[in-house]
């Protein structure tokens, strides 16, 4: 097989990325807030009640965990005879027995307000609370592969959003890492504020940037968005394709990809496409290059090194599986499988365009990617 870093498709195709279920039920594009009233799309639905209605989104972890801790943060910035207490006090019942109060009207009508002041000061409030607060876990040394007076790189877990699901009580890599600032440096409220540099996908493990001040996050989101940062992943593949019979050679895979809503799941959820013919490429597909080579080989795996070069959403993993080598667990994109729960997939080195920092900046692959390796008969070389 030849390799090429010009052709557009030197990887032989199959087609394993898959479509939603035909007869798929069409979901809803956008609801009514049941706070404020505004129309949100499905796609920003999350986001925004985790500012207005926090209750709505999780009822349980709300009562757990993020009503003591919106009340102790209004009382901290206001006191309790101020208005944004009594506002607060009603939406989200802060006192003993009391019920919640969804509607931003009804509160309004309670305290003789205007029913969008009402709105403002609930999202405001909710906005200013401490990030990682009543932190589920937290980051040791381990979970650091740097760390200067401007920015963290998190060894991110597995399973552990990049960024905030919800506003409050989050369990983000961003809120964990605001957590890890307040007790390392002993700040206390809310001045500690996360900023992410780039994004990984769920389930991905790997090098994370997460920045302290908005300045610096602005100059590292210039760099990967100039294509500055060079990165490696790792990825545990099944070997369907002729691309596993060459090993150590650099290969090229350069189809577009198209981003497509999935009717047979939640609102705002998607799955991406590889279009095989690129003369044939819809309007709203997008060009999407990866470099790869095989790293190790066993009877029916891989260990693929993947090089993006522009940073689509999913680019990896769907590239990979149209090349006839799908990620071990990726159940989106052609592999489940019952060694590994999540795609194998590990966000391995970041190389910054900087001399102030290592090269490369390198987080070790997690035990649950080591092992699904091993069970295959892959070992994994850390170093």
């Amino acid at each position: 097989m030849r390799s090429s870093h010009r052709a557009r498709a030197v990887i032989p195709a199959s087609r394993s990325t898959r479509r939603p279920r035909d007869g798929a039920v069409a979901r809803v594009e956008a609801e009514k807030c049941p706070h404020c009233d505004a129309v949100v799309r499905a796609r920003a639905w999350r986001s925004h009640l985790s500012l207005c209605a926090p209750d709505v989104l999780d009822g349980a972890h709300f009562e757990r965990v993020e009503r003591e801790v919106i009340r102790a943060s209004v009382k901290r910035r206001h006191g309790e005879r101020s208005t944004s207490y009594a506002v607060c006090a009603m939406r989200f019942g802060f006192a003993r027995g009391s019920e919640p109060v969804v509607s931003a009207r009804a509160v309004a009508r309670a305290l003789r307000m205007d029913a969008r002041a009402v709105a403002r000061a609930v999202r405001a409030e909710v906005d200013a609370t401490p990030w990682g607060l009543e932190m589920d876990w937290t980051l040791g040394d381990d979970d650091i592969a740097y760390e200067d007076a401007t920015m963290t790189v998190v060894n991110k877990r597995a399973g552990t959003p990049s960024t905030p699901r919800r506003r409050v009580g989050d369990d983000s890599a961003a809120s964990a890492c605001v957590a890890r600032w307040r007790t390392v440096d002993g700040v206390q409220g809310a001045s500690l504020v996360p900023y992410v540099a780039h994004r990984l996908d769920l389930d991905t493990s790997g090098a994370l940037v997460i920045c302290r001040t908005s300045a610096r996050a602005k100059e590292v989101q210039g760099w990967f968005e100039n294509r500055r940062v060079e990165k490696t992943y790792w990825a545990l593949c099944e070997a369907r394709g002729d691309a596993s019979d060459d090993s150590g050679e650099w290969h090229t895979i350069e189809f577009p990809l198209v981003k497509r809503a999935r009717d047979d799941a939640e609102p705002g959820t998607f799955f991406v496409e590889a279009v095989l013919t690129p003369e044939d490429a819809p309007e709203d597909a997008k060009p999407a290059t990866t470099l790869f080579r095989i790293v190790s080989k066993s009877a029916a795996h891989v260990l693929v090194e993947a090089r993006p070069k522009t940073g689509r959403t999913h680019q990896i993993r769907t590239h990979l599986a149209a090349a006839g080598l799908p990620i071990v667990g990726d159940t989106i994109y052609g592999a489940p499988s019952d060694i590994i729960d999540r795609h194998a997939l590990h966000a391995r080195t970041l190389t910054f365009p900087s001399d102030e920092y290592p090269v490369p900046i390198v987080a070790h692959p997690p035990d649950d990617f080591k092992d699904a390796c091993a069970s295959v008969g892959i070992v994994v070389d850390i170093v």
